[in-house]
C-alpha cells in the first residue's frame, strides 16, 4: 500500500467539507466533518491494533479479543467507520452515526473515570511523599508520569469531557 500525503489528506477534508456548502450552515459543518474523521482515525487505529494480534496469536481469537479490550481506547462492534461506511446507501444515516458515537462513548467512560481516579491517587501519593516523591528510591515520579499519560494519550479528557458536554448534556461548545 502507498502512503498516503497530507496533499491527499487535505483534499479529502476539503472534499468533505465542500458536500456540505450551502446544506448546511458553515459555522457547523466543521463538526459532522472533524467527527468523522476523528471516527475514521481511531477506526483505522483499532485495524491496525487487531491486525498486529492477529499476526502475533492468529490460533488464539479469544486472546486477541481479550487485548483489544486492554487497548487506550475500545472501539465497539458496528461503531467504526467501515461498518457504518459500508450502510452508507441505506436510510437513517444520522442515527446509525448517533448511535456509533454514543457506543464508543459508553464503552470508553469507563477508562475516562479510571484515568480521573489514577490521577488523584498520584497526586495524593506525591503529596504524602513531598520533595521525596521525586526521588528515584520511592518510584513515585514514575508512577506519577503514567498516571498523567491516562490523562493525555490517546484522547485528552478535556476533549472527551467537551465532546460529552456537548454531544450528550446538549450545552454550547467550549473550544
Amino acid at each position: 500500500m502507498t502512503p498516503i500525503t497530507q496533499d491527499q489528506i487535505n483534499k479529502a477534508a476539503w472534499g468533505a467539507c465542500d458536500t456540505f456548502r450551502g446544506v448546511v450552515d458553515p459555522s457547523i459543518y466543521k463538526d459532522y466533518v472533524l467527527t468523522m474523521l476523528f471516527l475514521k482515525y481511531v477506526s483505522d487505529v483499532w485495524k491496525d491494533h487487531r491486525a498486529r494480534y492477529e499476526a502475533e496469536h492468529g490460533d488464539h481469537p479469544d486472546l486477541i479479543d481479550a487485548m483489544m479490550q486492554q487497548e487506550a481506547f475500545v472501539l465497539p462492534e458496528k461503531a467504526g467507520f467501515d461498518h457504518l461506511h459500508s450502510r452508507r446507501h441505506e436510510a437513517g444515516n444520522g442515527e446509525r452515526i448517533d448511535k456509533a458515537l454514543h457506543a464508543i462513548e459508553e464503552a470508553n467512560l469507563a477508562k475516562l473515570l479510571c484515568a480521573d481516579a489514577s490521577w488523584a491517587a498520584a497526586e495524593a501519593c506525591l503529596q504524602t511523599h513531598g520533595g521525596f516523591g521525586f526521588a528515584e528510591e520511592y518510584d513515585v515520579e514514575r508512577k506519577y508520569r503514567e498516571a498523567r499519560l491516562y490523562q493525555v494519550a490517546p484522547i485528552s479528557t478535556n476533549l472527551i469531557l467537551s465532546f460529552v458536554a456537548q454531544h450528550v448534556l446538549g450545552m454550547p461548545r467550549s473550544y
